[in-house]
């Protein structure tokens, strides 16, 4: 019990993290690009447990490049299916009819349905309160 209780909180730390990226950047990413992704936490919880394979293959390539350019080579080739993975997480999900938002009424609904959700949250926390 005690074991998935800290997993539960790795997981909402992790997830409010990527939730946080994704609300400061929305803005941005509006602004420059014309649309709003939706699911980009769904996104990443699906490529995250890639990364730190991609990144450590990534290393190792670069170290053994020096001294076995053909062992390099496979991890190498290992590291582009790992790549093409978190590839394949952001086509699937970017490919969902409702993964971004390009209309100016869905980005105010958007809005909308997160207020909604929110306030009851921070009624019930006191987050607003002083």
């Amino acid at each position: 019990m005690r074991r998935c209780r800290s997993r539960c909180r790795a997981a909402c730390g992790w997830g409010s993290v990527s939730l946080g990226c994704s609300l400061v950047t929305a803005p941005i990413v509006w602004l420059e690009f014309g649309y709003l992704p939706v699911l980009g936490v769904v996104a990443n919880a699906l490529a995250e447990p890639a990364m730190p394979v991609l990144l450590g293959l990534a290393f190792a390539t670069a170290a053994l490049d020096a001294v076995a350019p053909g062992a390099a080579a496979v991890v190498a080739w290992v590291n582009g299916w790992t790549a093409a993975y978190i590839g394949f997480c952001a086509r699937l999900i970017g490919g969902l009819p409702f993964a971004e938002i390009t209309s100016r009424r869905g980005l105010a609904a958007l809005l909308v349905l997160l207020i909604a959700v929110s306030y009851p949250l921070v009624r019930r926390t006191g987050l607003g309160r002083t």
